[in-house]
């Protein structure tokens, strides 16, 4: 009972780490999408005649900085889940033991984006916005 009450603690251990994890990339998702937002508007707003284009262009590109910075500290224990290559990160979920006492554990799995306008990043077409 001794082991199974420790490894019940590890695996609480994993799932506090694994959501923490996910609460900083969704975060950092959030506030991206609302920066996404803001340019949208901007774009759409340079479609006017009587808009100084060159101004909202600078704005355009202080905006995909500030998703580069909100990308580059949207990490936490190291890992970054909107920044880089994708690929999956495994988080221990649970121990299960059958009838014959044989124990597998179980994890749950989840698949890292990138947010990144940079070369080969998920928003690198941000990069080529161009209202001027």
């Amino acid at each position: 009972i001794k082991s199974d009450v420790e490894g019940f603690k590890r695996i609480s251990d994993s799932l506090n780490l694994g959501s923490s994890t996910v609460a900083v990339a969704r975060g950092a998702a959030e506030q991206v999408t609302d920066i996404l937002t803001q340019i949208k508007g901007l774009i759409v707003q340079s479609q006017e005649s009587n808009v100084d284009r060159t101004k909202i262009q600078t704005d355009i590109e202080q905006l995909t900085d500030q998703v580069d910075s909100i990308v580059n500290a949207a990490q936490f224990n190291g890992l970054n889940l909107v920044q880089g290559a994708t690929g999956t990160v495994t988080f221990l979920a649970s121990l299960d033991r059958d009838s014959a006492g044989t124990v597998t554990a179980s994890s749950i799995s989840v698949a890292a984006q990138s947010l990144e306008t940079g070369a080969g990043g998920g928003l690198a077409a941000l990069s080529s916005v161009d209202v001027s």
